[in-house]
């Protein structure tokens, strides 16, 4: 027997297919696959969210809440106003006995409104001293509770979560960063969730509400013109403003809503990112995510003609409680003895 010390053959380890051309393709594989589970999920949550028992997510609302805080007793009668109002409009809108919403003012100079989870409504003071009477601030309420009779909260809320989920798969880290940001910014999140249809549902019922409760749709039409003449405005910064973002705390003037006098001019929010660096966004995130308001307007007096509904009438004042949360002056400004450095009507 003879052992030889044979070179191998050129080419031995060469592959017959470029592995560059596999690695692109299962690439592509993974992302389709990826996209394609977050499509389903999507759908699948869409669907079947709002068709769990409302009971349900009321539960999850009250562990998130957890242990509510004590109010200042002009906060609580501001509170408890809100509250009568959205309980008159249950009839109008036709909302289930098993949905039930509750309703709250916020302290922040923010132009916002939003539902979340468990039927909680939330109006921002920017908003409600902005509003110009009971009527307008009837069809904001009935347009977020709308979309709690309707469970929209619930099916984007399930989107989010299920999304997160997804993402979770493919990265751990990805996944609990969008986990977080939902359990954290649900009510920005929701908002930004709610597709074209629905808004244009919610609106619906806030135009059936107005024309049940004050005869007309004038509160309607009025807080659309409001949304447009906000989003013309420039943003603006003020003396005392104090970070934090969207839900930061501005020093301002009192006046506003219902008063005689000029409205100031709404706060601008800073970017949603948080970067110090950026300046304030002139349109909140509320008003920016909602369809153009001439197609709303023109929307609403559409519908009224249809149904012989009247554009404009009588225009009642809110409840003595709102009016005087939504004028005081906040605490934070009053401690720190700061003002305003510009009257309500300045330009910035």
């Amino acid at each position: 027997m003879q052992f030889e010390n044979r070179s191998p053959d050129e080419g031995i380890n060469a592959q017959p297919e470029h592995l560059g051309r596999e690695a692109i393709w299962l690439i592509v594989g993974a992302i389709v696959c990826v996209i394609g589970l977050v499509v389903l999920a999507d759908v699948a949550a869409s669907w079947l969210a709002p068709r769990l028992p409302f009971s349900l997510e009321r539960e999850l609302a009250d562990r998130m809440e957890g242990e509510p805080p004590k109010l200042p007793p002009q906060e609580q009668a501001a509170n408890a106003a809100l509250q009568e109002l959205a309980d008159r409009l249950r009839g109008p809108l036709g909302m289930p006995e098993d949905i039930t919403v509750k309703v709250r003012v916020d302290d922040s100079e923010v132009l916002n409104a939003y539902a979340t989870v468990g039927g909680r409504i939330v109006i921002h003071r920017g908003l409600l001293r902005r509003l110009r009477g009971e009527h307008e601030l009837a069809a904001l309420l009935a347009h977020e509770m709308a979309h709690v009779q309707h469970r929209h909260v619930a099916a984007s809320l399930g989107r989010g979560l299920v999304i997160g989920l997804v993402l979770s798969v493919v990265s751990a880290d990805a996944g609990g960063r969008a986990a977080g940001v939902l359990l954290e910014q649900t009510g920005g999140l929701l908002v930004r969730g709610y597709g074209r249809d629905h808004e244009r549902e919610a609106d619906t019922g806030a135009m059936r509400a107005a024309a049940a409760l004050h005869g007309h749709v004038g509160g309607v039409i009025g807080l659309f013109d409001l949304i447009a003449s906000a989003r013309d405005e420039p943003p603006r910064r003020e003396a005392g403003e104090t970070s934090g973002g969207a839900g930061g705390q501005r020093c301002s003037p009192s006046g506003g809503a219902g008063a005689e006098t000029a409205p100031s001019a709404p706060s601008a929010p800073s970017d949603s990112s948080g970067d110090p660096g950026k300046p304030p966004r002139a349109v909140p995130t509320w008003l920016s995510t909602h369809p153009a308001d001439e197609d709303r307007s023109e929307a609403a007096r559409a519908w009224a003609r249809q149904n012989g509904v009247p554009v404009s009438g009588a225009a009642p004042a809110m409840h003595p409680a709102l009016l005087a949360w939504a004028r005081a002056s906040q605490e934070p400004c009053q401690q720190a003895g700061r003002t305003e450095l510009t009257n309500p009507t300045d330009q910035p």
